[in-house]
């Protein structure tokens, strides 16, 4: 079975928030955000038509055990939120509102902790499970090197709630809880369920595919929660 899970991030960023009645603001800002998640799955069995040097045709099979791909991106986000505080010294308040965030580093790696491939011929009515420079046999772990990820915009619906405490100063200190929940895919590569891609240049060195371009995985959605914590200066 295929697992994804949500992996730390953090946000930064700056607001400016203009009062049009004591109780109700619109707030407009930038934030810089950071995002990671894996993918696990105990066996990945996959078969599809190949080539290989001597260009013959074959079936490459494959299965990687103990399958997993951790993608990290980044994105820089413009919110637009409208804001509900109540009155006096310790006040409650509640923003909703959507942001775009625009990706500006995606990245993926792969580990597999063993890999075994073999190739059916049926003009031979044979499967090989070696030689190893031809491709075939047991590649035993396997750790890939960080690989582009083609995200394209995400649109974002944000909530936030919290408390916010004024200062002697005139400013303030929130501190609150917040949902931000993707609305739509964001992944903008190729779509292939081949995670382990035959390369018949070099038939013994693999390229591997994200699984996110793959059909055991949903939609990719930019989704995040947690605690946000902003210091306002004269409100």
């Amino acid at each position: 079975n295929t697992r994804v899970k949500s992996d730390d991030g953090g946000q930064l960023g700056v607001r400016y928030n203009y009062n049009f009645t004591p109780n109700w603001s619109i707030g407009l800002g930038a934030e810089y955000q950071t995002a990671s998640s894996y993918v696990v799955n105990n066996t990945i069995v996959g078969a599809y038509n190949a080539t290989d040097s001597e260009n013959e045709n074959f079936e490459f099979r494959y299965t990687a055990n103990g399958y997993k791909e951790v993608q990290k991106a980044s994105f820089i986000n413009v919110p637009l939120t409208i804001q509900y505080e109540s009155k006096g010294i310790t006040r409650f308040y509640a923003a909703v509102g959507a942001k775009v965030a625009l990706s500006i580093n995606a990245e993926y790696d792969t580990t597999i902790e063993s890999l075994n491939t073999s190739g059916f011929y049926q003009q031979f009515n044979a499967e090989l499970f070696d030689p190893r420079f031809a491709g075939f046999g047991d590649f035993g772990r396997i750790s890939s090197e960080d690989q582009d990820l083609e995200l394209g915009t995400a649109y974002v619906a944000t909530f936030e709630l919290g408390v916010k405490q004024r200062l002697e100063s005139a400013n303030s200190i929130y501190i609150g809880l917040f949902l931000d929940y993707g609305l739509n895919d964001i992944y903008e590569g190729e779509s292939s369920d081949n995670i382990v891609q035959y390369d018949d240049s070099i038939p013994s060195e693999f390229t591997y595919n994200t699984i996110l371009g793959s059909n055991a995985t949903d939609d990719v959605k930019l989704r995040s929660y947690g605690v946000k914590l902003r210091y306002a200066f004269g409100f």
